[in-house]
């Protein structure tokens, strides 16, 4: 043993001699630490072994690394179980980490138990002395694990109160789905222990927790299935995989019974060329009408007045008929033109008003918390025993208190989303809840709802019982089935957003109509005026339209430090505290190795004369001191003990962070010194130590709350010229920054009491130049220490982590790509016809043909006419019944009524489906996209990617290694093409085919300015935002210790709705109807007046002719 020890130290391993009987101390000293110890146990007999496995029965053996060695022996029972061991006699479980090795024998075995009741082996590598350990296999410790070999795990579910119809059961939804995904992966099976009624909370009249957390923390069962969202609360009882999927928790109403037209939707329906296009129809047709209508009856001019052709197609463009319809072949056509054209316009116009009405949104009476509170006329409600619960009641936030005084009592708590549902619909009250809860039961809604996204963000998973051994195996293969898209496709199945089913039609306002009702008085009006006028000087006048909106922990560093270097190696030995002693000149190489490491070691320095401090002095001015932590005893000499007790100057190059802890000779109080600027040192009292009382608090404050002031010190920061949350005001010799980080930095400068001086505002935020070698913007400031920090929305990537330092995140939101919405405005010229199928048209043409003959056949035995002209004079009869339009005279015979009105009828009811079936084209129509993930986007190569110059996402697509990051980086812009704000960049997007990545607040904050329609494509990664500083910068610990703060008393969040508060959801904007879309329309409109002209002018040559043969004759 002492050869092993001096071993490791010889390669700077620290190691500890322990025996069995003090094994547990130092188990549960490491329990929850980020560094664990290898536990290297040596066997020598079999009473050995039994003893340590008496021993290992008191903790879990899943939470540390052991090597087992077994010794020479004698023994063949002992040599026997080391070869090949049965009875769990070491209690191992299925994530112990323990490798065996018998004497003798180079294998190195893996032991751990599936079961609890016997050891499995498996063989791990060979250990020799020249090649060290060699590994048999190359899988790692997860995959050797996932194959549980058909053990039985306990399992409870949550159970669905309300019948579904389509509901078979808990394990059938999404969660059941990926667990028998896991099941059938892992080699296991379920034993099906209870189906609870709740997930779970804390009941504290019977102090105890309830549903299925309840389960686990009594170990009643393995692991609960079900949409279980994280808690703190939760947390300390049971144990949480991987999340499953990200939801927020909203606000949901009854949408209120309201309706508003806008007076500009009766015309925003077309575009102005169109409206200008029908108003040119309107003056021109007339003319042209009352110019055939006098050429075809030569003199007898007197019914062709060019009024009354002005009234004629008004009226056919209102859907009326003619009260006489012409005769003459070349009017009919010119008619029939005019009612077809004038019936599609109708038709789309009504279509677009419809579309309206039916994707109309209604305005709410609130949409924030704060908004909510105010109101006060609605109650609160949330489902009971659910994670929301301590939400409303424990919470210290002033809204969330607020709102809790709003929330019903306990008992009228619903007791599943079913309830809660009929409550919202029934009563005033608002639901807080989950949206995967609304989503999985959306369509049995009795009501329509309108949810509020200003809630938090939830993860969601299975739970399992408290340091269970199963919960990072299952972590391990639940991120494989996420990899190999399994996860992704059972969303996709089983998880299907339901759009809320509107049942109920709100009627439309008195208010909407006005315009309408305006009409209706002003045409009263004006014809009045036009009698008056008529009946005095027969003159008309004509006119008028208008129109018009987001305690730490106290460190408590409790020093076990004594007096002097014998005596403290000594103590910290007795209490299993590894202890190494070095010069000083050796102990830079210690900090070289710990240097970016988890866990750092204490330093103890002692000073006993002049020399010392200055030799510790000059190792300070080259090492930054703040990394580390430093105890320094001084004793001896007078004169180091009167700088001991009033340090003059900064001789050990402390900073404002810098952890170092002063001892005075004969002095009992342990002092701290820091610096603010570097020159002046500042003392604390820390503790008081005595060998009678030992080590004794004096200041029970934290670091950062004894430090909390920087005396008024110029901090110089640097911020984005364009960036959405940060604005530089440079008014009055003055530099403000305003927006949310702006707010913030003048709360941290008012608390910790310093003052920002802004050096410059750069164009971006900062990326790596590889010509150049350097960083850029903001970033390339920190490099190169021109300023201290950076203020603006900085995003987190590894190689700027490498460089700076963040603070802890202000803001969390999604990384996006973003697309022009396609163009919804533009029908398809076969729309017109595609609305009805190809068989219905020709049926009805073939039908027209034969019912115009077969009338012409009844009316030529009543009326003794020849059937052809009959059959033709039909044809226009039909098509205008089928154009709905009346006959010029209606017939007295029962046999032609019966026939007309048989034509009447299915005419109808085929415009009807035509119309219906264009309106809801219109209604509905949703653009295709030609991509929906990334992969699919690298593969199109139809669209380009931009990102904002500097931003994260540039570092990210520029430096990343991976094969998706090196295929979209082949559709990335050019440098020097990459925009530099966000409205450059959305300019490129409505301009340009190209993708623009970046997260959804900087989107949100500039929505209102967007002069296009975005379609957002989810990358599924999260991003967060946060202020930056040099590396190692000693005010990081300050500002997150404020920041901290400024979040749990709802600072935070106080300033994120002042300035991202999201905008009130507007009215929908309808794009008109384009142009090029009813040029169909207007071709046929200009073809049947063209054939009319055609065949005007044959029979006027006709009849001319005919004219001239008379006159010769006689």
């Amino acid at each position: 043993m002492t050869k092993m020890v001096k071993e490791f130290s010889r390669k700077y391993v620290l190691s500890q001699n322990i025996n069995f009987t003090k094994l547990y101390q130092e188990v549960e000293y490491y329990n929850g630490k980020s560094v664990q110890p290898l536990f290297v146990v040596m066997l020598k007999t079999l009473e050995d072994l039994y003893q340590f496995g008496d021993t290992t029965k008191l903790y879990n053996m899943g939470l540390h690394t052991w090597l087992v060695i077994f010794m020479e022996s004698n023994d063949r029972k002992f040599n026997d179980f080391c070869r090949e061991p049965r009875d769990n006699v070491l209690n191992l479980v299925v994530s112990t980490k323990m490798l065996a090795k018998c004497y003798n024998n180079p294998l190195l075995k893996e032991w751990y138990s599936m079961d609890e009741k016997k050891i499995e082996v498996s063989e791990y590598g060979m250990w020799s002395i020249q090649k060290g350990v060699t590994k048999l296999s190359e899988k790692n410790f997860y995959e050797r694990r996932s194959n549980f070999k058909g053990i039985s795990l306990k399992v409870s579910t949550v159970k669905e109160v309300a019948p579904i119809p389509d509901w078979n059961g808990s394990l059938n939804s999404f969660f059941g789905m990926v667990f028998k995904e896991l099941s059938s992966t892992m080699n296991f099976k379920m034993e099906f222990i209870s189906e609870e009624d709740y997930y779970g909370t804390w009941n504290e009249t019977e102090d105890r927790w309830t549903g299925v957390i309840g389960r686990l923390e009594a170990r009643e069962i393995d692991i609960g299935i079900g949409e279980f969202t994280m808690s703190q609360q939760r947390a300390d009882v049971v144990d949480y995989t991987v999340p499953l999927m990200l939801s927020h928790s909203d606000l949901y109403i009854k949408r209120p019974n309201m309706s508003n037209v806008d007076w500009s939707a009766y015309v925003k329906a077309f575009h102005t060329n169109i409206w200008g296009l029908i108003v040119v129809i309107l003056v021109i047709t007339p003319i042209l009408l009352a110019i055939m209508c006098r050429i075809s009856k030569g003199s007898d001019v007197s019914r062709c007045y060019l009024l009354e052709e002005y009234l004629a197609i008004w009226s056919i463009y209102c859907q009326k008929s003619l009260p006489d319809f012409p005769a003459s072949s070349s009017l009919r056509i010119a008619y029939l033109s005019v009612f077809l054209s004038s019936l599609v316009l109708f038709a789309v116009y009504s279509a677009y008003l419809t579309s309206y009405l039916t994707v109309f949104t209604p305005s709410i009476p609130f949409n924030t918390f704060g908004g909510f509170v105010k109101d006060g006329t609605y109650k609160l409600i949330i489902l009971r025993h659910s994670s929301n619960h301590d939400l409303f009641t424990r919470s210290k936030i002033p809204i969330i208190s607020k709102m809790g005084k709003l929330l019903k009592a306990d008992e009228d708590l619903p007791h599943d989303i079913f309830a809660a549902l009929k409550q919202v619909c029934n009563e005033r009250v608002v639901l807080y809840t989950n949206q995967l809860f609304i989503e999985k039961v959306s369509r049995y809604s009795p009501c329509v709802l309108t949810s509020l996204t200003q809630g938090r963000l939830d993860n969601v998973g299975f739970v399992l019982a408290k340091n269970s051994p199963y919960t990072e195996i299952f972590n391990y293969n639940l991120k494989n089935l996420r990899a190999f898209g399994i996860v992704e496709c059972l969303k996709r199945r089983y998880l299907r957003k339901f759009i809320f089913d509107d049942s109920s039609y709100l009627p439309v306002a008195l208010w909407s109509v006005i315009p309408i009702l305006g009409i209706l008085c002003l045409g009263i009006v004006v014809s009045l005026q036009f009698l008056i006028c008529e009946c005095i000087v027969k003159q008309k006048y004509v006119t008028l339209i208008n129109q018009t909106v987001k305690s730490k922990s106290q460190n408590k560093e409790t020093f076990k430090t004594l007096t002097t270097m014998f005596r403290i190696s000594r103590c910290f030995s007795d209490h299993n505290v590894l202890v190494q002693t070095a010069r000083l000149s050796n102990v830079r190489k210690y900090l070289k190795y710990y240097k970016y490491r988890t866990l750092s070691p204490l330093y103890i320095i002692t000073l006993k004369s002049q020399l010392d401090l200055e030799e510790f002095s000059n190792f300070a001015k080259n090492f930054t001191m703040s990394m580390n932590l430093w105890l320094v005893f001084i004793y001896k000499s007078p004169e180091l003990l009167k700088f001991c007790q009033k340090p003059d100057r900064n001789l050990f190059n402390v900073m404002f962070n810098t952890k170092i802890l002063i001892k005075c000779e004969n002095d009992p109080i342990i002092k701290e010194w820091y610096s603010v600027r570097g020159v002046e040192v500042k003392v604390n009292s820390v503790a008081r130590w005595t060998v009678n009382e030992g080590f004794v608090m004096v200041n029970t404050h934290s670091m950062w709350q004894r430090r909390k002031r920087l005396d008024n010190i110029t901090i110089r920061i640097a911020t984005v010229r364009e960036s959405p949350f940060t604005m530089a005001d440079h008014a009055e010799n003055r530099d403000t920054l305003y927006g949310l980080f702006g707010s913030v930095l003048r709360e941290l400068k008012d608390m910790a009491n310093f003052t920002a001086e802004l050096i410059a505002a750069e164009d971006y935020y900062g990326s790596y130049e590889p010509m150049t070698g350097k960083w850029s913007g903001v970033i390339g400031r920190l490099v190169s220490k021109e300023v201290d920090i950076g203020v603006a929305e900085f995003g987190r990537s590894k190689h700027r982590m490498d460089i700076i330092d963040f603070t802890v995140p202000l803001l969390l939101t999604r990384m996006s790509y973003y697309m022009k919405q396609p163009n919804m405005s533009a029908i398809m010229w076969s729309t017109y016809t595609q609305v009805l199928d190809h068989r219905i048209w020709t049926i009805y043409l073939f039908a027209a043909l034969v019912c115009s003959f077969l009338i012409a056949v009844i009316m030529s035995k009543l009326k003794s006419k020849k059937i052809i002209p009959l059959t033709l004079d039909n044809c226009f009869y039909v098509w205008g019944i089928q154009c709905q339009q009346s006959l010029p005279e209606f017939p007295t015979a029962s046999s032609l009524k019966i026939a007309f009105m048989s034509l009447v009828i299915p005419s109808m009811v085929i415009y009807i489906s035509y119309s219906a079936a264009l309106t809801s084209y219109l209604a509905v129509f949703n653009p295709n996209l030609p991509f929906t993930t990334e992969q699919e986007f690298t593969s199109d190569k139809s669209y380009n990617l931009t990102v904002l110059r500097g931003s994260v996402y540039h570092d990210i697509f520029e430096r990343s290694n991976g094969s998706l990051a090196l295929k979209m980086r082949e559709r990335l812009k050019r440098p020097e093409d990459l925009p530099l704000n966000m409205f450059e960049a959305i300019k490129q997007v409505c301009n340009e085919q190209v993708v623009f990545c970046t997260n959804e607040l900087f989107v949100d904050k500039i929505s209102a300015n967007i002069p296009c329609t975005l379609m957002s494509i989810s990358s599924g990664r999260l991003d967060s935002a946060a202020f930056v500083l040099t590396k190692h910068s000693p005010y990081t610990g300050l500002l997150n210790y404020y920041i901290e703060n400024f979040r749990s008393h709802g600072i935070i969040k106080v300033l994120s709705n002042r300035h991202l508060s999201k905008m009130v959801p507007q009215a929908s904007i309808y794009v008109p109807v384009s142009f090029q879309s009813v040029v169909p329309i207007l071709a046929l409109f200009f073809s049947g007046v063209g054939l009319s002209l055609f065949i005007l002018t044959g029979e006027y040559v006709i009849w001319y002719s005919a004219k001239m043969r008379k006159r010769g004759r006689s």
